[in-house]
């Protein structure tokens, strides 16, 4: 992230999109992490002053159309301060798509209130905007009636949903559990969309499922479930080059 970082937060690796890491704190703390030894160290977030900075990137280059809320988890943060940077970002005329990447709806559902989903809403209605929520969730398991009440307050008020998973060693790595996986996702509103060949961090080695395996995986849900159940199977280039389509 580093190499592409002009300023503090931000991760402009791709022309038309951006990342604003705007906290480094999460729920709870993945084994997996490819970011670990930047999460959880407490007072993380972006100050105003690094925000601001931020804002005037984005202004300054018209390219950005997509800002990607990241961290970290940005639905730690409360609704003031969330809705605060969001309408904030709403208001720089060429930023059209704003996504928050969360794995919050899944950990703790009920964090997803009615005042946060109607102005999910609203910034859409007023502002032209587009929201989307990348839920990140890796087993069937952790689906239950709670996060069907969030996730439901959120398609309820016309949140668009996509999904983020990792492929991991024991967990998901054959196609019993994926296709629960993917089948689950689809049933609660959320479209998969990206499944992560794990990036290598220190001490996830026992979590790394083989690429071919992986990608024989995908070729099977092909062959076997509906299309809208299918993910892209990626990988994130070394050195922060970006991502690549495995399958």
């Amino acid at each position: 992230d580093q190499r592409h970082s002009p300023v503090e937060g931000v991760v402009h690796r791709y022309p038309d999109r951006a990342l604003l890491k705007v906290t480094q704190l999460c729920e709870v703390y993945c084994r997996f992490c490819f970011r670990k030894e930047m999460i959880g160290h407490k007072g993380e977030n972006l100050s105003q002053a690094e925000l601001d900075a931020a804002y005037h990137y984005f202004e300054s280059h018209p390219e950005v159309r997509e800002v990607i809320l990241t961290g970290g988890d940005p639905m730690i943060l409360s609704n003031r301060r969330l809705m605060t940077i969001m309408r904030r970002l709403a208001e720089i005329p060429h930023i059209k798509v704003i996504r928050i990447h969360t794995r919050i709806p899944i950990l703790n559902p009920e964090r997803v209130d009615r005042e946060l989903a109607e102005f999910l809403k609203s910034l859409r209605m007023e502002n032209g905007v587009q929201i989307l929520v990348v839920i990140h969730a890796n087993h069937a398991a952790e689906f239950s009636e709670s996060v069907r009440e969030a996730i439901n307050c959120l398609l309820d008020h016309r949140v668009m949903l996509i999904s983020q998973s990792v492929m991991l060693k024991g967990v998901n790595d054959n196609f019993k559990a994926l296709s629960e996986l993917m089948y689950t996702l689809v049933d609660f509103g959320i479209k998969p969309y990206y499944l992560h060949q794990m990036d290598l961090a220190r001490g996830t080695s026992h979590f790394v499922v083989e690429e071919a395996r992986a990608i024989a995986l995908i070729h099977e849900l092909r062959e076997k479930v509906s299309g809208i159940c299918v993910p892209h199977l990626i990988q994130e280039i070394p050195a922060g080059e970006g991502k690549k389509a495995l399958y």
